[in-house]
């Protein structure tokens, strides 16, 4: 194992639970994987497509995470991965799905794998695995907004129930049953777990400050780069518009910006180019800058799965790094809101005039036609997710509000099966953080279609000679 290691890789040694999950995978089991974040996930899979043939189908939340994985499989020599999303053309779409098998990698959304000429390529295709990267995403994505997410065990069905492989870096007992509800319920499959613990990275909340005040004089002291991370779009750009105006190279970043913005944005900031990113939650999953510093949460996150999530972004170099909460009571309040008006939206499903409907009603009564679901199962399961993410909140709360150890809290609450004791939990910032600020770069103008030229026309120019 170690020869494919070091020759296609580049590693010198498997880094914890790896190799474990990796000779599962080699023994055709299929798998549930939970990996700390930042602690090479996307290994377990592409390891055993150099050892096995077929095609391996990598399930996959957003467009800027398949980016990601394939411009890593590319830096170190991969030509033979593609990803299967709205920018590739018609025309290039179809090429590929002609050329399916040629392929070693095929990344592709919840909402394109159900297209009827897909699944009828993929039907054709020897299939080593389907992979269900960010496998959490099904319990907490999959009711509030990517209602496709339960239309995979229907697919696996039609696909001849090929090895399935789930990977994530946080899971509750409730998401693990999700999980297994959704892509394991006709399979045994086995379960790899290890703590989200990471010795690295320090957790600090401040209670009732200023916010946007501490925030300038934390920057003034210490050396990014960072993510901060807010629950509104307007205060994260309302804050980086104020960085700017003090000298740093910051930009902000969210759901509703345009693609090729948002794709610019993240390059600059992978590139270097600027230092502090305030961002929503649309930011970062699968994002791999190993020298983030430190992230900021300026409101209190939804849940602690998106808590441990987005802290995980920094450090991922091995080297100290630091999470820090702004917690006011009043954030308690805008998240509450925030779960009324989503789950307002889905009990309106059933009264709300079709012309009026939104588009998320739109494909919720396409995904429950599809799939069978009765008006009474669909509220039942609506009523359950709304309990649950009221129940999520109040454990945020208790979070910030435990005397105790915030690190074992954040084990229990996963349900890890070893909680560790800590000699020293509180650090001092200075112990962490750079006090020194280093000049950057101004930021570099991209040019989207050079991004795009770039991540792209490998996969083209082999697709090309295949014809």
């Amino acid at each position: 194992m170690d020869k494919i290691l070091k020759e296609i890789f580049h590693y010198d040694s498997f880094r914890q639970g790896q190799k474990e999950i990796i000779e599962q995978i080699l023994a055709d089991k299929d798998v549930l994987a939970i990996l700390p974040t930042g602690n090479g996930k996307s290994l377990c899979y592409q390891y055993p497509a150099y050892v096995r043939s077929g095609l391996v189908v990598i399930i996959c939340p957003l467009i800027s995470l398949m980016n990601d994985q394939i411009e890593q499989m590319q830096l170190r020599g991969e030509k033979r991965a593609i990803a299967f999303n709205s920018q590739l053309t018609y025309q290039e779409k179809k090429e590929v799905l002609r050329n399916l098998s040629s392929y070693r990698f095929f990344f592709i959304s919840p909402e394109l794998i159900r297209q009827e000429e897909v699944l009828a390529t993929l039907k054709k295709t020897e299939i080593q695995s389907i992979v269900v990267d960010e496998a959490h995403c099904i319990s907490q994505w999959g009711v509030d907004f990517r209602p496709d997410y339960y239309q995979l065990p229907y697919i696996l069905e039609s696909l001849g129930q090929p090895q399935v492989i789930a990977l994530t870096a946080t899971a509750t007992p409730t998401v693990i049953a999700d999980i297994r509800t959704i892509l394991f319920a006709k399979k045994n499959s086995v379960e790899i777990q290890y703590s989200v613990y990471r010795s690295n990275l320090h957790y600090l909340v401040e209670k009732e400050v200023d916010k946007r005040k501490y925030i300038v004089d934390f920057l003034a002291k210490y050396a990014g780069p960072g993510i901060i991370y807010f629950s509104s779009k307007k205060e994260a750009q309302k804050m980086a518009l104020e960085l700017k105006q003090l000298g740093y190279a910051a930009a902000y970043y969210h759901g509703d910006m345009m693609t090729e913005d948002r794709l610019k944005i993240q390059q600059q900031f992978l590139q270097n180019q600027l230092e502090i990113l305030c961002a929503t939650t649309a930011f970062g999953m699968g994002v791999n800058k190993p020298n983030i510093r430190f992230v900021i949460h300026y409101h209190l996150p939804a849940s602690l799965e998106n808590f441990v999530q987005e802290s995980g972004r920094a450090g991922r170099d091995g080297k100290p790094a630091l999470s820090i909460l702004l917690y006011k009571e009043e954030d308690i309040s805008l998240q509450r809101l925030f779960i009324r008006e989503a789950y307002q939206e889905l009990f309106d499903l059933f009264i709300v005039d079709p012309k009026w409907q939104s588009d998320l009603q739109k494909r919720w009564l396409h995904c429950l036609q599809d799939i069978g679901y009765q008006k009474e199962d669909f509220i039942r399961l609506f009523k359950k997710k709304e309990k649950e993410r009221y129940q999520q909140l109040r454990a945020m709360v208790e979070f910030v509000e435990t005397p105790y150890s915030r690190i074992q809290f954040i084990q229990r609450y996963f349900a890890e099966p070893q909680v560790f004791q800590y000699e020293q939990e509180t650090v001092a910032i200075d112990d962490i953080l750079e006090s020194r600020r280093e000049s950057l770069t101004q930021p570099q103008e991209f040019s989207v279609r050079h991004i795009l030229y770039q991540l792209f026309q490998p996969m083209l120019e082999k697709t090309e000679k295949t014809t």
